[in-house]
């Protein structure tokens, strides 16, 4: 069974005409209509515009999101990974120190890395628009596969393209016109609310953040025996 395009390969357009044309015969297949037939290309083109493509949009965004935060995920231990190595270093440099001075130290620095990790974590979480454009993605599949499942038993019913009447067509060009404005409605809804969501600064309370990150980096140089 052949797939549209989002259901496949990752490509980055959200308005190209080209792209829309690739998922055209797929769509004509799934309704039903003949393939020489071509009174509907117009409007199912413009369907495909507004719905796969935006699809292929929200589902290639949320990769690009879900690979910042694998990465930071592996960045945050790769981090920890290194706290050990870093206090080793630390307490060998000065081992004349005082073991009150270089407790004092590690504290502070895992008190640095802790806060500093937890502020782009908060940063991230205001950014990202990943659960924005999961929804959004869910409503526009939904929407067509539903489109898809009505109109293809329509033209079950229908022996023939010649069959097609002119109440059958005004009805199709209709439902698809509704489509249309459904996905346009889901799309500015999405604009929206992501635009509120990115432009907000996250509440960032340094002192808290610090106090936070101390009190858990007591706990783990408490756990490294130090």
């Amino acid at each position: 069974m052949k797939q549209y395009s989002f259901e496949k390969a990752n490509r980055s357009s959200r308005r190209n005409p080209e792209e829309a044309k690739t998922d055209l015969p797929i769509m004509k297949h799934n309704l039903g209509i003949s393939i020489d037939d071509e009174r509907f290309d117009e409007d199912l083109l413009d369907l495909i515009t507004q719905v796969h493509l935006n699809i292929l949009w929200y589902q290639n965004k949320i990769t690009k999101e879900t690979k910042k935060r694998r990465f930071f995920f592996f960045a945050s231990a790769f981090l920890l990974l290194l706290l050990p190595i870093a206090v080793f270093f630390l307490a060998t440099f000065n081992g004349k120190a005082e073991s009150t001075t270089i407790a004092t130290q590690i504290t502070a620095l895992l008190a640095g890395l802790i806060a500093f990790q937890n502020v782009v974590r908060t940063w991230m979480d205001v950014r990202s628009g990943v659960g924005i454009f999961h929804e959004a993605a869910s409503k526009l599949k939904k929407q067509l596969f539903s489109f898809e499942h009505e109109w293809s038993n329509q033209f079950k019913r229908i022996s023939g393209p010649d069959e097609i009447n002119d109440q059958f067509i005004k009805e199709f060009r209709s439902a698809i016109k509704n489509n249309i404005q459904t996905a346009i409605d889901t799309e500015n809804e999405e604009r929206a609310r992501f635009f509120e969501k990115s432009t907000s600064f996250p509440d960032i309370k340094v002192g808290s953040s610090l106090a936070d990150a101390t009190k858990t980096a007591s706990g783990v140089k408490r756990n490294l025996g130090l």
